[in-house]
C-alpha cells in the first residue's frame, strides 16, 4: 500500500532512492501514537509543491495538508482535550534534514489540526535585515492569519 505524505529524494548519478519520510507516521515510527488507532493508514498530512531548501542548515521545509479522515472523531477525541491525538506533521511546516530525511522543526497551524488550516502554503527562506547583520529567516502565511517566521 503508497502511504500518503512520501518524500523521496533520489541520488543524482544513479537514481535510487536516497531516505524515505512519511508525513503520516505508521507504526515504530515516531509520531505514530499522535494518531489515533489506524486512522494513519487513511491519508492526510500531505507535502504540498515543493519544499524550500536551506543549504546553510541543510533543511528541506515542507508544508502539509490537513489529517485525514477529515471527522476529527475517527483520528482523535473529537475535543478541545484532544490530548496526545495531535496528528503530527499535519497541518504544519516540517523542516527535514536534506541529508538522512529527519524530521527536526515542526511548526502546527493549530494544535488539535481540527480546523481547515492546513500548512500548504508557500515557504520563503530570505536574508532580513531586522537587527545587523542579516538574519535567515522563513516566511510563510497560514490560513489561520499567522504568519511564520
Amino acid at each position: 500500500m503508497a502511504r500518503a505524505g512520501t518524500s523521496r529524494p533520489t541520488d543524482q548519478a544513479d537514481g535510487r532512492e536516497v531516505w524515505r519520510f512519511y508525513t503520516v507516521p505508521g507504526p515504530g515510527e515516531p509520531g505514530n501514537d499522535s494518531w489515533k488507532g489506524d486512522s494513519w493508514k487513511y491519508g492526510g498530512a500531505v507535502a504540498w509543491a515543493i519544499g524550500s531548501y536551506d543549504p546553510a542548515l541543510n533543511l528541506i521545509y515542507y508544508g502539509t495538508s490537513n489529517p485525514a479522515p477529515w471527522n476529527a472523531a475517527v483520528r482523535g477525541p473529537d475535543s478541545s482535550n484532544y490530548g496526545q491525538f495531535t496528528n503530527l506533521f499535519s497541518s504544519s511546516t516540517v523542516a527535514l534534514d536534506a541529508g538522512h530525511g529527519e524530521a527536526g522543526l515542526v511548526l502546527p497551524v493549530d494544535a488539535a489540526r481540527r480546523w481547515d488550516y492546513d500548512g500548504v502554503n508557500e515557504n520563503v527562506l530570505a536574508d532580513v535585515e531586522i537587527k545587523r547583520p542579516e538574519t535567515p529567516v522563513l516566511f510563510k502565511a497560514d490560513r489561520n492569519g499567522s504568519s511564520t517566521s
